[in-house]
């Protein structure tokens, strides 16, 4: 359910003006309706000085040239919100003294899971990421995640989750490669034991990875990006496509020794 537009004590002149468009007046970019998070709590505010005390910025300010409007803590946040994560989490302390993951609302890798996260299942085949919009408390702790790209709700345990960041999700390799007929993708992985690793997949192989040579059942995964795409091109000549030819009727010609179609001599 959308979140109900910011009170008209917060904001005036021009800020006010694009908060009644439900936009934010530093980005410019739609304001975040899945969540109640503030300015006060993205990772992108910071204060800058000034002569007359410190103004609080946004770093993703939609003009390149000034430098954007004063922001107050309580403003709401905008779809580029990101939820400020500290480095050393009192989870980790915990997790360090021996009290299991699923006891503490953490991630995989031990970051407290909070609402407004950006969060990923900690699966590879995980290439879309969901705003954590829930936490909560059922025997062990689960988060609801809203997808970003189709709006689905997941609930899952908050350490088979992986915390993410936008910066991540933008610079995410999902190519789409050709060679030989053969049409595919070439995918990073951001989250499971393979996360900055890629995986190749071919249509020919019914959309699924290919695997690695000799092992048919172990999935080929390669370092970087263009030793990827060279196993995809690898295995596309190996078997190229070629378009079949159109199908062709061919009669045999009457042959001189054939007793049904020689010629007698002698009607000659």
């Amino acid at each position: 359910m959308p979140l109900d537009r910011p009170p008209r004590t917060l904001g005036r002149g021009s800020a006010r003006m694009d908060f009644d468009r439900d936009v934010h007046p530093a980005t410019g970019l739609p304001l975040l309706t899945t969540v109640p998070a503030t300015c006060g709590g993205c990772a992108h505010l910071y204060a800058r000085p000034s002569a007359h005390g410190d103004n609080l910025k946004c770093k993703r300010k939609r003009s390149k040239t000034r430098k954007g409007p004063n922001l107050q803590p309580l403003f709401p946040a905008c779809t580029a919100f990101e939820p400020v994560t500290p480095d050393e989490d009192e989870a980790q302390t915990l997790l360090q003294s021996g009290v299991e993951p699923w006891k503490l609302p953490v991630d995989a890798t031990g970051r407290t899971v909070r609402v407004g996260h950006l969060a990923v299942q900690d699966f590879f085949e995980q290439t879309g990421s969901g705003r954590v919009t829930k936490v909560f408390k059922r025997g062990g702790w689960f988060a609801e995640v809203v997808s970003e790209n189709d709006g689905h709700v997941l609930t899952e345990h908050c350490n088979r989750l992986r915390l993410v960041t936008r910066a991540q999700i933008d610079a995410l390799v999902r190519v789409e490669v050709e060679a030989h007929g053969h049409r595919g993708r070439v995918i990073e992985a951001i989250a499971g034991g393979r996360a900055g690793q890629f995986r190749t997949v071919c249509r020919c192989n019914g959309g699924f990875e290919l695997s690695e040579p000799g092992r048919s059942r172990a999935i080929a995964w390669r370092p970087t990006e263009a030793a990827a795409r060279d196993l995809f091109t690898d295995h596309a000549a190996a078997a190229p496509l070629q378009r079949s030819p159109a199908l062709q009727v061919v009669l045999p010609l009457p042959r001189s020794s054939d007793p049904a179609t020689a010629v007698d001599p002698a009607a000659a």
